[in-house]
Formats: C-alpha cells, structure tokens, sequence
C-alpha cells in the first residue's frame, strides 16, 4: 500500500512598506527655462518638490557657467554646484548626461572626490560629516560638459529604538507593601525611567521553577489584592511593548494601559491572561508620545509574574554621535552588525575572526574606521590585547561638539564545536572539531564504515531519528550530535506498506527507491505537504494489486495515471481533487 500526498497552492508575498520620513527632492535641468543661465554670479533655484530645499549655484569664478538648454543644462569649468543636506548619510545623485563623451567632471564633497567624464550615467555620494557641518555637499566642475540634473535625499533622523528591556535578574530584591520608586535609565534616549511599584515582590531569580521552567531571570509578583501596580513614569516616546507574564494557575496575569498626549483617561493595551500560564508574551502597539504604562493585577485574589519587559521608542538620533564602518583584517564589518547599546550608554560589540587571521592589536589595528554621523576621534582609539594574545578589547570614540559615544568591541577567535557521532547502535563512534561558521566540508566517518542490517539501507546522519540529514554544506553554528540512520530498502511488492509523509520538510525523496520525484519542488509547511509544479512528476513502483492513498491538499489536485512496468502508455487516468486539506 502507498501512501503520500500531493499539493498545489497559490503562493503570495508580503510587501513592506517604508515609513514616508525620508525626503527625496530633485532638480531637473531638463526643465528649466532656457532663459534662466547663470554667469558671473550666483543663484538659488528651489526643487519643484519641495521648495524649502534650495540649490546653490555660484558662477562667480572665471569662465563658470550654468546654462539649461531645455534638454540638460551646460556647466563650465568652475562653477559650484551646493546641494542642501541636513546630516551625514544624506544622499546626492548627480546624473550624469547620457553620453560619456559630454559628461562632466568635477569633484564632490569635503572629501574632494574626484569624477571623471567616463564615470557612469548615475553618481552616488553620501554626506560626509564635514558636508552635513557645512549644510550642503559642494560640487566643483573641473572640466565643462552637461548634466541632466541633481537629487538628494534626506533621511530621517528619527528611529525606533529598544529603550529599555529587563528579565529582572539586574533588579534588587524587595517586598514592596506602599508605593515605592525604582529608578532605571533608558537607553538611546537617556531618560530617566521611574517605576512606581505597590503591593508587590521583586525577585532577581527564579524561585518557581516548577512553574516556570524556562524563565531564565526574575519577576515582579503582584500581591494578592487589587491595589497591586507597576506605574512608569511618562517617556517622551513609547512605539511598541513586548511583556511576558505568568500565574500560578489559569486566568490571571497581568493588565496594562497606558496614557499619552491625547489621552483623558487610562487605555487598555491588553487584558489577557496569562496562557500558557508558565509564560506568554503580550505585543502591543503604542505609538504615544509622553506616554506612562500601568500594569494592574487582572485577579485580585491571586498573584501575578512579570517574567519580562521591553519598551520601545522614537528617538532623534541627528545629535548622536554614531560609528559607521571599520576594517577588520581586510573585512569590512558594520557598526549596527556589531553593536547595542547598554545600560552604560555605552556600546558593546563583539566580533569573532577566524583562528587563521591574526588578532587585532596595537600592531595590527583596525583601519578604514569611519562616523555614521560625527567624527571618530582616532587619537583616542585604545587596544587592550589579552596575555594569550587570543582576544582584544577595543575602545573607539566618536564625538559631535563636546558630546563623545564610546564603543566598545571585544574582537575573539570563532570557537571550534564538537561533531559527535552515534552508530546505528546509539553508541558513539568518533568525534571531530569544526571552526564557528564552516561547513562540515567532509563526514569523519566514512559510509562504507556503518553496516546496516540485512535488507536495510544506511542513508546518512541526522539531527535526530526521522529528522534532518546533514550535508557536507551545512554550517557548524554549535555543538550537533549526527545520528547514522537506516532505513528497509523499498521494492516492489504484493505485501509490503510504505507511507511518505510529505508533510515533513526533512523529507527526502533519495532516500526512498519507490518513490522518485522529477523537477524542482517547493515545501509548503506542516499543513499544505509539498508544492509540485505542472511538469513535476511524482512515480510511485508498486507489486502486483497495491491499493493507494493519497492525502490531499484542498488548493491543488494530482491526475493520476497507472501504468505498466517499463511503460508510459496509461492504463487509467485519475483526477483527484479535495474540498478541504487532508
């Protein structure tokens, strides 16, 4: 008997939508009036966008020019081109003219980046912060030729932040009766945040394990009264919050309001309980400004666990002295890749290099280090290398005015992860070492060493039994247990029953000899099996009479058709289809 399921579904994608904080404005030079040339001195022309946004052009040297044609606009040699930016990231698009024969040439920026005629038809330039301290990014004609127009983007400054996030294991113990505040900060935004606690127990550590397995901190418990509550104090701006809460038994938890601009009175952002009692995690949407937070007691008979809590928030990032990039052994590495900032307003790093590369130190600095927005004090960077000389700590700094941001990257060698192996036994038959971040590259057991059983087939190392099979590909993240895994070989027969559980990822058709797949497929998750596609073909061999059963998906149908042995020609033909999965 066969047993396997077929589907076909429709499949959509999800679009996201980018907030409309950044600007773009543009000037195109094929519009301007012919009339509207500029020489021997200087001009501001508004974006037809957004006419708050001026271009500065200044003519004023010897032989400059600035003359729309209609079609594009010539510009001589001299002439100085000003576009407005407001900080470091703003983006310029100069665009060029269409032929590289009559492209400008000319310089860009503080950096002074040079442009030759034969650059391509569009040029990219980020605001450096030397542009953003001037207020525009000068362009500077070196030779005379024609352009088609300008663009900048302006980006806003404004990003959403995790202000403040606490499992409670930093918190001090407390039996709190009366209202009493605990004083915290918040990150990015640097405010005070104040929690006014009543009726209610602060523990650091987990003393209910029994209830909360996997709760790695501690908890605020509210006392059994309805006077219990957690009130913060109002954050210039609260987006999203994400809380876990837990009970000793069903229906109770706890509820949180807020109240922001706008507001008259307390509004309800959840009221469910906690279920899963031993943890569940509430996400809400905010979006206030000013706004407090109030959690209460949902059942006043009965305690309730605040097991977590983060708070999210707006914050306007323009005066912030932010790292870009570094250069790390050749590897350029993200600032935002690496960092968060922590509750010491500093941020905290950490980069793991290949035990191959030689560690970073004072005689083998990071270079290339550059300012998202400010300037990196270089004289200040320090590097503390260990005495194993197997890791580094490295202190930058970047300033804007008198403000400074210290950044603080722990660069270590990538760990190597024990691949263990198990027979089909269970016992253990070698071990191997990988580094963080390769791939197995080759089996440390060779195949022709695991002996199945009669009449089986030995078909790799898994995970875990039925799970997934492991490839040389696949990357070492952590310590893996591979598991030798054998299966009956599968023939044709009058007797035998076979079942293939599409609806497992981990699926693999090699493994099977009376089933085979032509054509590329996709997995549709535990509900919908596999997606096949019009020219896939799925064969199934069976022996002698064979009764076969397919579990269908409702989106999707199979045609069936029953051959003889070493024949295309059909037998039958057989079109099934199912109002519903299953």
């Amino acid at each position: 008997m066969k047993r396997t399921l077929l589907t076909f579904i429709l499949s959509c994608a999800m679009c996201l939508v980018a907030l409309a904080q950044d600007v773009t404005v543009t000037w195109d030079f094929t519009s301007i009036p012919n009339d509207n040339g500029i020489e021997q001195t200087k001009k501001d022309i508004p974006s037809p966008d957004n006419s708050s946004v001026i271009l500065t052009v200044d003519c004023t040297a010897s032989g400059a020019k600035f003359m729309p044609r209609g079609t594009d606009a010539q510009i001589n040699a001299n002439a100085v081109l000003k576009v407005p930016v407001k900080h470091t990231g703003d983006l310029v698009v100069v665009k060029n003219y269409n032929n590289d024969q009559y492209r400008m040439a000319y310089t860009i920026g503080v950096s002074k980046t040079a442009v030759a005629k034969a650059d391509k038809a569009e040029y990219e330039y980020k605001a450096k912060y030397g542009d953003a301290k001037l207020g525009y990014v000068e362009i500077v004609c070196t030779e005379s030729g024609y352009m088609l127009g300008l663009s900048v983007t302006h980006y806003s400054q404004i990003q959403e932040k995790e202000l403040y996030t606490t499992n409670f294991s930093e918190w001090t113990n407390a039996d709190i009766k009366t209202a009493t505040n605990i004083d915290k900060k918040t990150k990015y935004s640097n405010e005070t945040l104040t929690f006014s606690i009543t009726q209610s127990n602060v523990s650091n550590t987990n003393t209910y394990t029994s209830k909360f397995p996997d709760h790695k901190g501690g908890w605020i418990m509210g006392n059994k009264t309805s006077e219990a509550s957690i009130i913060t104090s109002a954050l210039a701006s609260i987006t999203k919050v994400s809380f876990t809460h837990g009970a000793s038994g069903s229906k109770r938890g706890w509820k949180l309001e807020c109240k922001g601009d706008g507001d008259n009175d307390w509004v309800v952002l959840s009221s469910a309980a906690a279920d899963p009692a031993k943890g569940h995690t509430i996400n809400v949407d905010v979006n206030r400004t000013n706004c407090q937070l109030r959690f209460t007691n949902l059942t006043s008979n009965q305690n309730a666990y605040l097991l977590g809590l983060t708070i999210c928030g707006n914050v306007d990032m323009s005066n912030t002295p932010l790292l870009g990039n570094f250069v790390a052994n050749g590897n350029t590495v993200s600032a935002d890749d690496v960092f968060t900032m922590g509750a010491d307003q500093k941020y905290h790093g950490s980069l793991e290099i290949w035990s191959t590369e030689t560690m970073i130190s004072a005689d083998n600095v990071l270079t290339d280090i550059t300012a998202a927005n400010g300037e990196v004090v270089t004289e200040n960077t320090k590097y503390t290398l260990a005495a194993d000389k197997k890791s580094c700590t490295v202190s930058l700094f970047v300033k804007i005015g008198e403000t400074v941001t210290e950044y603080v990257l722990d660069v270590i060698y990538r760990p190597f992860y024990t691949l263990t192996y198990y027979g089909l036994d269970s016992k253990v038959i070698k071990t191997q070492q990988v580094e963080k971040g390769k791939n197995i590259a080759a089996f440390a057991v060779d195949d022709n060493d695991v002996t199945p059983a009669e009449g089986n087939k030995f078909r790799g190392w898994f995970a875990a039994k039925n799970g997934e099979k492991y490839t040389t590909d696949y990357i070492v993240l952590g310590n893996l247990n591979l598991y030798a895994f054998q299966t009956p070989i599968e023939v044709a027969s009058e007797s035998a029953r076979y079942e293939y559980n599409l609806l497992n990822k981990y699926f693999y058709f090699e493994d099977h000899e009376a089933i085979d797949i032509t054509g590329k497929y996709n997995y549709n998750g535990a509900q919908h099996g596999i997606q096949l596609n019009q020219n896939n073909t799925l064969k199934l061999t069976v022996g002698g009479d064979a009764n076969l059963i397919f579990t269908l998906c409702q989106y999707g149908g199979v045609k069936i058709k029953i051959t003889k042995y070493n024949s295309d020609s059909p037998v039958a033909e057989i079109s099934a289809t199912t109002p519903s999965d299953g």
